[in-house]
């Protein structure tokens, strides 16, 4: 949002150059005060002429002005930043030229701006003076999840990737879509009706992407192709249904989990993809280091004591617990695991391993997580997986099935490891039993790691240089696009971690209810690496960019 007082001068300068009479100015300016928008979307719903305010923008900003409307789109661009920093700066990405990138920008004054998405891509920025109007219109069409299959930053695959004959039977077309998500290693299918046909997205590495839009008389076919499937009621179109089924792709049994949702123009079904090959992955795969690992396995190796895997989600919280019950998984074990729903069978039909039952948490009902970890207790466990904890009774019932002797794993959604302590004060939890308990914290992210094929070194910024304490010459990399990673620049995904084990240090401190600053500075103290640092030694690794690190570690975490 551009301030009132660069408002005020390039109001001036409207006024200076004649654009504006004083009065109208006046007027317009406490307009868009009021209303919060530009002062030139107010002067031209006024009437003032559009030619005249834009030789207005050039003279203030001393920049060329973009009329957006005329410049072709380049959907690889969009790919050098996240949508998130784009809408809320109000930026885009037009032109690549060279080291530098052409950028329009309502207020290109904001050096703080400039500096940060130089810092993100890699480029030099050349700053583009555009009207805000424009500029919101732009990046509403570019990130639009309408009919269209030219969608910035959901890149459609070239035509020939998806040789798909909409004259197919619905049956054919739910197949060709579930082997074709399992061969591009899509979490998601999206099934979305819109006015004027069906939008299919496919969801890879974190990101949506279109992949077809079908007409609009396939879309009831096709969603109830997908219920049938799912054993659901494909009479009933008023109310949410959910459901699963299993089905074959390459050699592999592959798990769906459906979710179907009532929407204006039909229903919406979203198909969760859950390939067991995923779940089942050992600490290093999923990207911990060594010595990372060997601090996790030695809380984990603990007979009692309470270890929670935090983030948002979709950050991968139930993989790392399923692979850290791979690792404690024994004949000579009694394993219970609470699920809300069960993703993955964890024993798959073996009866010889032994060691794992798995509950189905079922609310309706009664049996809860705080529920089911008390009849749990009665099962003479020593490993419990609670799935997530989701409120003051089961956080009080993991804490004292902790104290009996059992080493209880679960997860919860907050920012980062200290954070997590705090939130467990905030639901209630007594501080003494808090200290006494917990024995870990493992915050994790997911970033996409740089397609191998395609990606391309740069040198960093000197300011980001010198904030890493880098030697001269160090090498960068960021994301371009290749066919063989569908254009997006990037392929597959890795997690960062942040552990937070409990010494004597911090148990004192949440006994104190010390604050979220004095605990953090006694675990960075204590040997801890935050998300972002563990975030930017993949980047110094070439494994990933500085955007994916603003991404999924801001400087305010």
């Amino acid at each position: 949002m551009i301030s009132s007082s660069l408002r005020q001068n390039l109001g001036d300068v409207l006024l200076e150059t004649g654009v504006v009479e004083a009065e109208d100015l006046q007027r317009a300016l406490m307009e868009a005060q009021t209303t919060r928008q530009p002062l030139e979307r107010v002067l031209e719903r006024h009437g003032t002429d559009r030619g005249r305010i834009i030789r207005g923008l050039e003279t203030y900003y001393r920049v060329p002005f973009v009329d957006l409307s005329q410049i072709p789109r380049h959907p690889e661009l969009l790919l050098l930043l996240p949508e998130s920093v784009i809408k809320q700066f109000q930026v885009l990405p037009l032109l690549r030229d060279g080291e530098q990138l052409r950028v329009a920008m309502a207020c290109p004054h904001d050096v703080d701006v400039l500096d940060a998405i130089s810092l993100m891509t890699g480029f030099k920025i050349q700053p583009l003076v555009a009207t805000a109007e424009d500029l919101e219109k732009a990046i509403s069409e570019n990130f639009a999840t309408g009919d269209s299959e030219t969608i910035i930053g959901e890149i459609p695959l070239p035509p020939s990737d998806l040789p798909l004959s909409t004259g197919l039977p619905p049956s054919a077309l739910v197949q060709f879509f579930l082997e074709e998500a399992v061969g591009q290693r899509a979490s998601d299918i999206h099934l979305e009706p819109q006015e004027k046909g069906l939008l299919v997205r496919f969801r890879v590495d974190g990101m949506l992407r279109t992949v077809k839009v079908l007409p609009s008389d396939l879309s009831s076919a096709i969603v109830s192709r997908v219920k049938v499937l799912a054993d659901l009621d494909i009479a009933e179109h008023r109310l949410p249904q959910d459901g699963s089924f299993r089905f074959s792709a390459s050699g592999r049994e592959i798990d769906v989990r459906l979710s179907v949702l009532p929407a204006k123009y039909g229903e919406k079904a979203v198909l969760r993809i859950l390939d067991r090959t995923s779940f089942m992955m050992n600490p290093g795969q999923l990207g911990m280091s060594p010595s990372l690992q060997i601090q996790v396995e030695e809380i984990c190796s603990s007979s009692s004591g309470v270890f929670l895997v935090v983030g948002p989600t979709g950050c991968g919280k139930t993989t790392t617990l399923y692979s850290l019950i791979g690792k404690l998984k024994s004949p000579h074990k009694n394993i219970i695991t609470l699920e809300d729903p069960i993703e993955y069978e964890l024993l798959a039909g073996s009866t010889r391993e032994g060691g794992i039952t798995q509950v189905q948490i079922n609310p309706k009902i009664g049996l809860t997580f705080a529920e089911g970890l008390r009849a749990s207790l009665r099962q003479d466990p020593e490993v419990i997986l609670v799935g997530e904890i989701r409120d003051t009774e089961t956080v009080e019932v993991v804490a004292q099935a902790s104290l009996t002797g059992h080493l209880v794993l679960s997860t919860l959604h907050t920012n980062d490891a200290i954070q997590t302590i705090l939130r467990l004060e905030n639901m209630s939890v007594d501080s003494y039993l808090l200290s006494a308990t917990l024995a870990g914290v493992l915050s994790q992210r997911l970033v996409r790691v740089l397609c191998p094929l395609c990606r391309e070194p740069y040198g960093p910024p000197d300011g980001l240089a010198r904030e890493l304490n880098l030697p001269e010459g160090r090498t960068f990399f960021r994301n371009k696009g290749c066919r063989f990673c569908q254009f997006s620049g990037y392929r597959g995904r890795i997690a960062v971690f942040e552990l937070l084990r409990i010494g004597e240090e911090i148990r004192d401190l949440i006994s104190g209810r010390a604050g979220f600053e004095e605990i953090s500075e006694a675990a960075l103290r204590g040997g801890m690496q935050d998300l972002r640092g563990a975030a930017f030694e993949l980047v110094l690794s070439g494994m990933t960019t500085v955007a994916e690190v603003f991404r999924v570690a801001p400087k305010h975490m």
